[in-house]
Parts: C-alpha cells; structure tokens; sequence
C-alpha cells in the first residue's frame, strides 16, 4: 500500500473534479467532503491534500453542468439533421 501511495502524483484540479463526479453520481450530500473521517482518511492518504469545503463543490457541479451543457449544445448542433429532418434543408 505505501509504495502505492508513494508513487501518486496528487493534482488540486483533478482531485478536486473527482470529488464532484463521485458527489454528483452517487448523490452525496455536497457537506460529504467535511465529514471528518473522509477528511482523516484522504489526508492519511497525502498529507499535501487540499479538501475543498461543500461550498466550493456545490459550485464545481454548477459549473461542470454548465460546461457539460454548452457541449451537448453544440454535438446537437452538429447532428440537427438526424434529429429534427425538417430543419437540414435550410
């Protein structure tokens, strides 16, 4: 297990959208990421760990929907033809 976590590179950005995927779709309450054993725990794990408050990952969810939105906007831009036939000819 140590040389495991030994040999992990800890990235801020991506642990930080880690924690709002798993949030986000396993329905956990946002106030998750303060329970002081997860906090115990994921610091164990890497002392350097940077445990965002529930706050911020409410606003991360925000702002990963919509970025996600804009995207799915913009697929469906793209493929009009197959979904609405009536509005590829103009």
């Amino acid at each position: 297990m140590s040389s495991f976590v030994h040999s992990t590179t800890y990235n801020l950005g991506r642990f930080h959208l880690g924690l709002t995927i798993w949030v986000t779709r396993h329905h956990r309450p946002f106030t998750i990421v303060e329970d002081p054993e997860l906090v115990e725990l994921l610091t164990s794990l890497n002392d350097k760990v940077s445990i965002p408050l529930a706050r911020t990952v409410s606003c991360n969810v925000q702002e990963v929907f919509e970025a996600s939105q804009k995207c799915v906007k913009e697929m469906l831009k793209v493929h009009v033809h197959y979904l609405n036939p009536a509005q590829s000819d103009g």
